[in-house]
């Protein structure tokens, strides 16, 4: 926020949920995650918007998208899209929500972040209690993901994603069903990029952004 905030109007969303946002809503979904991204749009009547989401924001901020394409100058996910040929089981699903749950207060457990003082900081963060509430919109996520290929094909906007290399990202595959698909890799890094190279990732968002600005004045 530090970096961007002198040159851009920036603004940071707590999901519902999450944060201090708030925990009595009944649609735990990511389609109405996506409707609260747009109604903080509105509210704050802002235009040419580059949506960021990291993990389970890269489909909120696509579901944001789909409502007010008129809004959004391009979308930056982060560390979520790297093949969209990937299909989530039922049981991987589960599977992956179980080890969640498992290591939720166990940083020896966390198998997704490199940085061992990273780990500690997050896990010191989570509530004792789980939210039962987490879990549906987790495995949502995953759902969504198994129908992106429909989902990206609702938006015709550039979308030029920032990943971590623990996976190969299938850019050519990718255009296939998005066009201006395109991505940057940070290498050396898990799932929480941003916080493990922070310098790096804060250059490839402006570069990323600059990309949109000049293919929007291309438009």
């Amino acid at each position: 926020m530090e970096y961007f905030s002198n040159k851009y109007k920036t603004v940071t969303i707590d999901l519902g949920g999450f944060g201090e946002s708030g925990t009595t809503r009944t649609n735990w979904t990511i389609s109405a995650m996506g409707e609260d991204v747009v109604a903080v749009i509105k509210k704050l009547k802002l235009n040419r918007v580059v949506l960021i989401g990291h993990s389970m924001g890269g489909p909120v901020i696509v579901e944001a998208a789909k409502r007010m394409p008129e809004k959004i100058v391009g979308l930056v996910p982060v560390d979520i899209f790297q093949n969209i040929d990937d299909v989530w089981t039922k049981e991987t699903i589960d599977g992956t929500i179980s080890y969640i749950k498992t290591a939720w207060k166990n940083p020896d457990s966390w198998n997704f972040l490199k940085d061992k003082t990273l780990i500690q900081h997050y896990v010191d963060q989570l509530p004792e209690e789980q939210p039962n509430y987490w879990w549906p919109v987790l495995a949502e996520t995953f759902e969504w993901i198994n129908e992106s290929k429909e989902k990206f094909s609702q938006i015709d906007i550039p979308i030029f994603s920032i990943n971590s290399d623990e996976k190969p990202t299938n850019v050519e595959l990718f255009k296939e069903y998005v066009p201006s698909f395109s991505t940057k890799i940070i290498p050396n890094t898990g799932h929480f990029l941003p916080c493990e190279e922070p310098d790096k990732f804060n250059q490839a968002l402006e570069d990323v952004i600059n990309e949109f600005q000049s293919i929007n004045i291309e438009k």
